[in-house]
Protein backbone atom coordinates (compact mmCIF):
# COMPACT_ATOMS: atom_id res chain seq x y z
CA UNK A 1 0.00 0.00 0.00
CA UNK A 2 1.45 3.33 -1.03
CA UNK A 3 1.52 6.20 1.45
CA UNK A 4 -0.43 9.31 0.46
CA UNK A 5 1.71 12.26 -0.66
CA UNK A 6 0.58 14.18 2.43
CA UNK A 7 2.39 11.59 4.59
CA UNK A 8 5.74 11.84 2.76
CA UNK A 9 8.25 14.60 3.32
CA UNK A 10 8.63 16.69 0.17
CA UNK A 11 12.44 16.43 0.02
CA UNK A 12 12.20 12.64 -0.18
CA UNK A 13 10.37 12.82 -3.51
CA UNK A 14 11.43 16.17 -4.92
CA UNK A 15 14.44 18.40 -4.38
CA UNK A 16 14.21 21.84 -2.84
CA UNK A 17 13.24 24.62 -5.25
CA UNK A 18 14.88 27.19 -2.96
CA UNK A 19 18.25 28.93 -3.01
CA UNK A 20 19.33 28.65 0.64
CA UNK A 21 19.41 25.93 3.27
CA UNK A 22 20.15 25.65 6.97
CA UNK A 23 20.62 22.29 8.68
CA UNK A 24 20.24 21.95 12.43
CA UNK A 25 21.59 18.87 14.21
CA UNK A 26 19.89 18.34 17.56
CA UNK A 27 20.55 16.09 20.54
CA UNK A 28 17.75 14.68 22.66
CA UNK A 29 18.46 15.33 26.34
CA UNK A 30 14.86 15.11 27.61
CA UNK A 31 12.77 12.49 25.79
CA UNK A 32 9.43 13.89 26.91
CA UNK A 33 10.26 17.46 25.89
CA UNK A 34 11.73 16.22 22.60
CA UNK A 35 8.56 14.25 21.80
CA UNK A 36 6.48 17.37 22.43
CA UNK A 37 8.82 19.38 20.18
CA UNK A 38 8.56 16.82 17.36
CA UNK A 39 4.76 16.63 17.74
CA UNK A 40 4.52 20.43 17.50
CA UNK A 41 6.87 20.44 14.51
CA UNK A 42 5.02 17.72 12.58
CA UNK A 43 2.30 19.97 11.06
CA UNK A 44 4.99 22.29 9.63
CA UNK A 45 6.91 19.57 7.79
CA UNK A 46 6.68 20.09 4.04
CA UNK A 47 4.91 17.20 2.33
CA UNK A 48 5.46 15.78 -1.12
CA UNK A 49 3.12 16.95 -3.85
CA UNK A 50 5.02 16.31 -7.07
CA UNK A 51 3.43 19.36 -8.61
CA UNK A 52 4.30 21.84 -5.94
CA UNK A 53 4.23 25.51 -5.34
CA UNK A 54 6.16 27.65 -7.80
CA UNK A 55 9.85 28.04 -7.16
CA UNK A 56 10.48 29.92 -3.96
CA UNK A 57 6.78 30.25 -3.11
CA UNK A 58 7.16 28.84 0.38
CA UNK A 59 9.93 27.90 2.78
CA UNK A 60 10.36 24.15 3.29
CA UNK A 61 11.09 22.16 6.44
CA UNK A 62 12.07 18.50 6.73
CA UNK A 63 13.05 16.32 9.68
CA UNK A 64 15.30 13.28 9.89
CA UNK A 65 16.02 10.95 12.77
CA UNK A 66 19.03 8.78 13.50
CA UNK A 67 18.56 5.35 15.03
CA UNK A 68 20.04 6.67 18.28
CA UNK A 69 17.67 9.61 18.04
CA UNK A 70 14.66 7.31 17.81
CA UNK A 71 15.96 5.39 20.83
CA UNK A 72 16.53 8.65 22.74
CA UNK A 73 12.94 9.69 21.96
CA UNK A 74 11.77 6.45 23.55
CA UNK A 75 10.64 4.49 20.49
CA UNK A 76 9.31 1.08 21.53
CA UNK A 77 11.93 -1.68 21.83
CA UNK A 78 10.19 -3.93 19.29
CA UNK A 79 10.38 -1.17 16.66
CA UNK A 80 14.04 -0.50 17.43
CA UNK A 81 14.65 -4.26 17.09
CA UNK A 82 12.93 -4.19 13.69
CA UNK A 83 15.34 -1.45 12.54
CA UNK A 84 18.32 -3.48 13.78
CA UNK A 85 17.06 -6.53 11.92
CA UNK A 86 15.87 -4.94 8.67
CA UNK A 87 17.91 -1.74 8.38
CA UNK A 88 21.41 -2.45 9.68
CA UNK A 89 22.92 0.45 7.72
CA UNK A 90 20.50 2.87 9.39
CA UNK A 91 21.26 1.48 12.85
CA UNK A 92 25.02 1.60 12.22
CA UNK A 93 24.84 5.26 11.22
CA UNK A 94 26.83 7.27 8.72
CA UNK A 95 29.97 7.68 10.82
CA UNK A 96 30.65 3.96 11.00
CA UNK A 97 29.95 3.50 7.29
CA UNK A 98 31.55 6.69 5.96
CA UNK A 99 34.82 5.28 4.65
CA UNK A 100 33.40 2.06 3.29
CA UNK A 101 30.06 3.07 1.84
CA UNK A 102 30.20 6.83 1.46
CA UNK A 103 33.82 6.86 0.26
CA UNK A 104 34.64 9.65 2.70
CA UNK A 105 38.40 9.80 3.16
CA UNK A 106 41.14 12.33 3.75
CA UNK A 107 39.71 15.69 4.80
CA UNK A 108 36.19 14.31 4.29
CA UNK A 109 36.70 11.32 6.60
CA UNK A 110 34.31 10.93 9.53
CA UNK A 111 37.15 11.65 11.96
CA UNK A 112 37.11 15.24 10.64
CA UNK A 113 33.34 15.71 10.81
CA UNK A 114 31.92 18.20 13.26
CA UNK A 115 31.24 16.76 16.71
CA UNK A 116 27.54 17.46 16.11
CA UNK A 117 27.49 14.63 13.54
CA UNK A 118 29.03 12.03 15.84
CA UNK A 119 26.68 9.22 16.96
CA UNK A 120 26.14 10.25 20.58
CA UNK A 121 24.97 13.73 19.55
CA UNK A 122 23.25 13.50 16.16
CA UNK A 123 19.67 12.55 17.01
CA UNK A 124 17.54 14.82 14.81
CA UNK A 125 18.30 16.72 11.64
CA UNK A 126 16.05 19.62 10.79
CA UNK A 127 16.58 21.02 7.31
CA UNK A 128 15.22 24.44 6.43
CA UNK A 129 15.04 25.67 2.84
CA UNK A 130 14.08 29.16 1.69
CA UNK A 131 14.98 31.70 -0.96
CA UNK A 132 16.33 34.34 1.38
CA UNK A 133 18.47 34.65 4.47
CA UNK A 134 15.68 36.54 6.28
CA UNK A 135 13.28 33.63 5.72
CA UNK A 136 15.82 31.17 7.12
CA UNK A 137 16.40 33.40 10.14
CA UNK A 138 12.65 33.65 10.76
CA UNK A 139 12.19 29.89 10.41
CA UNK A 140 15.06 29.26 12.83
CA UNK A 141 13.62 31.74 15.33
CA UNK A 142 10.26 29.92 15.25
CA UNK A 143 12.02 26.66 16.12
CA UNK A 144 13.69 28.19 19.14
Amino acid sequence: MAAPASAIQRLIRKDSPTHRSRHLVLTVTDASAARRFVAALAPTVSTAPLVGPPKGATPLLSVGFSYRGLAALGLRADLLDAFRQHAPAFTAGAVLRAAQRLVDSGASAAAHWSEAFQPPQAHLLISLHADGRAELTAMTAKLQ
